[in-house]
């Protein structure tokens, strides 16, 4: 037998956990960005969809429909999960909901295959591969930050500094594959091994716009990098898998909480945790409509 050695203890005094939330308007601002024909939205899925793929009888395109005609009319207005929480409990039980919801996953799969389809996944590919900007996006995580007290507050805990073991987790709410894409670390942009004594495999950026140091300052920090990303609604590829429904978190044995995705997904069981172990917080792309709830 070959003797191996135990891979390094992580240290928790060093860890820091950033929990980021992402919404529609990733994929929105990535299709736009390639000219895509077509986006995400759910005004777009209700051109492609309805009447061809959507019979006339399924009631939560119905809603969509009376909503839309009025009065008032609102003819650009095809919010999916609010159809379904305007739904009414007394006339609508889960039970009956199952087929067009069904119906309405099935459309929805072929209209994201449409959508995002392979050539746009292979341009958005070689486009961050070439450009490094997987690996950019981590280093440079604090960029955005233009407040040298907030920034301050960061770093003063130790986040960002020498050693700091990263634990990046992404809650991806979007059913494609655009984010894993443009986060994925592939050999171009990252080298799990780049020194012979250290197990340090990334290089942070905790002051790039050199708000509290000097501009020839070197801000560059060795450090570990871990990241994965979660679809807690589904994924594209498994078109069975994603979740529709309101964002709204009910008592589970309620039958109005089966039509919410909270239910579904399990939002407390799996994700508590990584909230709880949170030491940053992103939110990008999301938005806390009628239909939704803060977690």
């Amino acid at each position: 037998m070959i003797a191996t050695e135990d891979p390094p203890a992580i240290n928790t005094s060093r860890q820091r956990n950033v929990l980021t939330l992402v919404g529609n308007g990733f994929d929105l601002q990535a299709l736009k960005h390639f000219n895509a024909a077509t986006s995400t939205s759910y005004q777009d899925f209700h051109r492609f969809a309805h009447p061809r793929l959507i019979g006339n009888t399924n009631p939560i395109f119905e809603e969509i429909r009376r909503v839309r005609l009025g009065p008032p009319a609102d003819p650009d207005w095809s919010d999916i999960e609010v159809a379904i929480s305007n739904l009414d409990p007394s006339t609508f039980h889960y039970r009956d909901l199952k087929a067009p919801l069904t119906e309405v996953r099935s459309a929805f799969s072929r209209f994201l295959n449409h959508a995002v389809n392979p050539d746009i996944m292979a341009e958005l590919d070689a486009y961050v591969s070439s450009n490094g900007i997987s690996i950019h996006s981590f280093a440079h995580l604090l960029e955005d930050i233009e407040d040298p007290g907030f920034l301050g507050s960061l770093t003063d805990t130790g986040f960002g500094s020498h050693h700091t073991d990263f634990n990046f987790r992404f809650v991806n709410f979007n059913y494609t594959s655009l984010l894993d894409n443009y986060l994925h670390l592939d050999p171009l942009q990252y080298d799990p091994q780049p020194y012979k004594v250290s197990s340090n495999d990334f290089r942070f950026n905790d002051d790039p716009l050199a708000l509290l140091t000097p501009d020839t300052a070197d801000n560059v920090q060795s450090c570990t990098l871990r990241t994965s990303v979660i679809h807690p609604h589904g994924q594209q590829a498994i078109p069975r898998s994603m979740l529709f429904g309101t964002g709204e978190i009910l008592d589970p044995t309620t039958p109005r909480a089966r039509v919410t995705k909270p239910f579904w997904a399990r939002y407390i069981e799996r994700y508590s945790v990584d909230i709880e172990r949170a030491d940053l917080f992103i939110l990008f792309g999301c938005s806390i409509g009628e239909s939704d709830a803060w977690w």
